[in-house]
């Protein structure tokens, strides 16, 4: 399924398209009722088809359900957007560290505080029993302000 660019569709307004795998579809949105920008993340429909698949998608919403952290992209819901199941998530000005590191080598205190950030996001996942299995620096985001987001959980176990 593909959502057109500035339709409005189930309390949603769609922005943009951000990019696609062969595990989901995602888009920027404006939540109409919270009035925030969120990313969509879409099963595509090859993938609802097959239940197991789908299982890991639903397993995927509960665990990000359960992480709350700054360093943790913020999980607003599982939601049904023109009758498809999508993870609403915050939306991040960011680049991922795999990007930023082709540029060059960081400055040692920048490297420092990244790892810092991804180490307690990874903490905090482990508080709650959550083990992300795929840390990877496609899946590490910064912001401009050097702020780390942990995002990528679809691998994701609960001990749980």
């Amino acid at each position: 399924m593909s959502l057109v660019i500035g339709s409005a569709v189930d309390g949603y307004e769609i922005l943009d398209y951000v990019d696609s795998s062969s595990k989901r579809i995602s888009y920027r949105a404006r939540n109409k009722s919270a009035q925030r920008i969120e990313q969509l993340q879409i099963l595509p429909e090859a993938i609802r088809a097959d239940p197991e698949r789908s299982g890991r998608f639903y397993r995927e919403s509960r665990i990000l359900a359960s992480l709350q952290h700054p360093n943790i992209v913020t999980f607003y819901g599982a939601v049904e957007v023109g009758g498809c199941l999508a993870l609403s998530m915050e939306s991040l000005e960011a680049v991922t560290l795999k990007d930023r590191l082709e540029l060059g080598p960081m400055e040692i205190d920048d490297a420092a505080r990244t790892i810092l950030q991804v180490i307690a996001a990874a903490d905090a996942a482990h508080t709650v029993g959550v083990v992300h299995r795929e840390i990877s620096p496609a899946n590490i985001l910064i912001t401009p302000e050097n702020f780390v987001k942990l995002s990528g959980f679809a691998a994701a176990k609960s001990a749980g």
